[in-house]
């Protein structure tokens, strides 16, 4: 929607209009108007977050339209100067918009400009939403053959347009530089007293969490690329479980799983929990011990229930969002999520485009805007492509990446496993790399694991990184 346009969004028919009596405050806005011209000061600070399309009054839209035009001119803002652009732009001295802005010259300036500006947008908002509301209200009256968790998921959409791009004082006040470097102060005391990084989100693996400073940080875009067959979902899933008991607190975990049935994550939490070897938990030759270790961990799993898995089908950034949203909204936190894996989900229906490669670039921005505005941090695997295959040093590069370079451009840290090819029979086998590639908040390094096949389990072997070799 343009600025200058005055519907909203999905907005109501002029009779639909008339008979909702759609709410508005002629007096705030006509004060917020008064406010803006009150000074240079009021309009720097505050001219700059109000949008046209929050006046419900056409005249009071255009008056601040011709002012906000003024502005950016850098011509001083008066009502008289004001109603010349807007006699001009309509070519009528005698249009309304021009009588109410000559009017507003020596009218008592208003002090209280916040309370105003948020009473005008509270009131914007809320004939967005009523008209988002109707639109949703005649989707599941008219509702033919369509799947009903489509129209759901169109309705939570206009929901969200609604409000969207609503920026408030305190928004503004919040992102100011003293209070974005307080964290930052406290964070350096820390370091200072503590002699080390304070901690985040403790993954579980040391040499990962020094290397991340701290651990898994809200808001940021965590990637674990591999070959098939590398053990990415079972490192995800023992990082899951490290999550799940590194805090007295109950830690809030949401693993969405694109490749594997929810069935066989839940196999493989078992074996690494009991210690059963995976494949013999299909079969019912279970020896007494590890009969007992599987009841056991088939108890503890029952008191999971902060551990949510989903299996969606064709998972796109929009309904990743509302489960996102919904899961802290029940849970009341939500700590880590997990994406197995980006190569599977789904762009936009409006952003579909021949190459895939702009579509995973769609996803990744979407998530890493979605661990910002959630404040929690996203582990996304990834898919490597056969670039190492041709090489003499086949250990991974970020250019390995598969679909596109925007998944290293968007995330924050970039882990690797890898593995040497070796028979099952040598000894070294079992032994894995996890190889941080691009760190933006830490240095790079190698972390050496053993991955005990048997029961989807990975371990450290050196709790102490590795520099990353040149590559």
């Amino acid at each position: 929607m343009a600025e200058n346009e005055f519907d909203t969004p999905d907005a109501l028919t002029l009779t639909e209009s008339l008979n909702e009596r759609l709410p508005s405050n002629q007096l705030a806005e006509y004060s917020l108007l008064i406010a803006l011209f009150g000074s240079a000061d009021a309009w720097d600070e505050y001219g700059i977050l109000v949008k046209p399309a929050w006046f419900m009054d056409p005249n009071h839209r255009i008056v601040f339209e011709e002012m906000r035009a003024a502005a950016k001119r850098g011509e001083p803002l008066t009502p008289f100067s004001v109603a010349t652009h807007i006699r001009d732009r309509f070519s009528d001295s005698k249009h309304p918009a021009v009588e109410l802005a000559i009017g507003l010259h020596g009218v008592e300036p208003i002090d209280d400009i916040r309370h105003h500006l948020i009473l005008v947008q509270d009131y914007h908002d809320r004939r967005a939403l009523i008209g988002a509301l109707s639109a949703a209200s005649k989707d599941a009256r008219e509702l033919t053959g369509e799947n009903i968790n489509d129209v759901i998921e169109r309705i939570h959409q206009r929901i969200d347009k609604s409000s969207e791009g609503r920026l408030t004082v305190e928004d503004i006040a919040k992102s100011s530089a003293p209070a974005l470097i307080q964290p930052v102060i406290e964070e350096l005391e820390y370091i200072k007293k503590h002699g080390e990084a304070r901690n985040y989100l403790d993954t579980g693996f040391k040499g990962l969490n020094d290397l991340s400073w701290g651990g898994f940080r809200p808001g940021h875009l965590i990637v674990l690329a591999g070959r098939p067959g590398m053990g990415k979902t079972s490192f995800a899933l023992n990082l899951c479980d490290n999550v799940l008991h590194s805090d007295d607190q109950e830690m809030t975990v949401l693993f969405f799983t694109l490749e594997q049935r929810t069935e066989e994550i839940m196999f493989k939490m078992l074996s690494a929990t009991s210690g059963v070897p995976f494949g013999k938990l299909k079969t019912t030759r279970l020896n007494e011990t590890e009969q007992k270790s599987l009841d056991i961990a088939v108890q503890n799993i029952e008191f999971y229930s902060n551990f949510i898995v989903m299996n969606p089908d064709g998972l796109s950034i929009t309904s990743m969002i509302h489960a996102v949203k919904q899961i802290k909204r029940l849970k009341g936190r939500l700590d880590l999520v997990c994406v197995d894996y980006v190569g599977l989900m789904q762009p936009e229906e409006s952003k579909r485009v021949q190459s895939r490669t702009l579509e995973i670039q769609e996803i990744t921005r979407g998530l890493k805007n979605l661990a910002n505005q959630e404040e929690v941090p996203i582990l996304a695997l990834a898919q490597l492509n056969r670039n190492a295959d041709s090489r003499t040093d086949q250990r991974p590069r970020l250019s390995d990446l598969r679909d596109s370079g925007s998944i290293e451009q968007d995330a924050d840290m970039v882990t690797m496993l890898h593995r040497e090819e070796s028979d099952r029979n040598d000894p070294n086998y079992n032994k894995v790399k996890l190889m941080v590639t691009k760190n933006r908040h830490g240095p790079l390094g190698v972390i050496n694991l053993e991955f005990i096949e048997e029961i989807t389990e990975f371990r450290e072997i050196d709790e102490r990184s590795e520099p990353l070799p040149d590559q």
